[in-house]
């Protein structure tokens, strides 16, 4: 933090771990997003009830009611180490699990950005970020880079990020949804690169597009 305070047009929002200072100077917000909750959950349990007989254990109603969510932004100082006061922005939420309380600390002020809008616009998308760089580590395997040449491995991501296109578009359209997708690499006598798919795949046109780019 006082690395990026220290340059010239550079903001941050970090993530910071809770403490008993921070969540007791919460609690106003985490009473009223109970608060919340529980009047939303009332009538859907009265409800339930009606339904069902006494004898009935309703514990999975409180799935049905969303989460209650609030924000706020205070201004909040370290004991030893932290040198300044610093604006940290609380996200709580409340639900059927129970308290659900998150903080980030930022150096933009309040006037310039609103607690909601920090943490859904600037906070969350860094972390869907780092989402789909564990997906295809972890389900496409991006980070096999073990051969001897640049070129090898970087042909090894070229296809892990193609792959995860594919499969990104797979779930998106019902058309390769229906049609289960398979696709499979192979080079020819002539140094030239062929992905072949089965007749049946509709997705040719795709899969061309891809090659174009790849294989210039």
């Amino acid at each position: 933090m006082k690395f990026c305070e220290e340059q010239a047009c550079v903001d941050y929002v970090i993530a910071m771990a809770s403490n008993s200072q921070l969540k007791l100077r919460a609690m106003a917000t985490i009473e009223k997003a109970k608060s919340d909750y529980e009047q939303r959950l009332e009538p859907v349990t009265k409800l339930m009830e009606t339904l069902f007989s006494p004898d009935e254990k309703l514990e999975e109603v409180g799935e049905l009611v969303p989460e209650s969510t609030f924000y706020r932004s205070l201004c909040y100082k370290t004991q030893e180490s932290w040198s300044c006061s610093r604006r940290v922005v609380t996200k709580v939420c409340y639900g059927s699990s129970g308290l659900k309380i998150r903080h980030v600390v930022t150096s933009l002020p309040a006037s310039k950005i609103p607690p909601s809008k920090l943490y859904t616009e600037k906070y969350c998308p860094r972390g869907e970020m780092e989402n789909r760089i564990k997906e295809q580590q972890l389900d496409l395997f991006a980070d096999r880079t073990s051969t001897q040449t640049f070129e090898s491995n970087q042909l090894r991501l070229w296809l892990s990020s193609m792959a995860y296109v594919l499969i990104s578009l797979e779930f998106n359209s019902p058309l390769l949804a229906a049609k289960k997708l398979k696709l499979h690499w192979k080079p020819s006598v002539y140094e030239q690169n062929i992905f072949h798919t089965p007749p049946a795949c509709g997705g040719e046109i795709l899969i061309a597009g891809f090659s174009s780019k790849l294989f210039i």
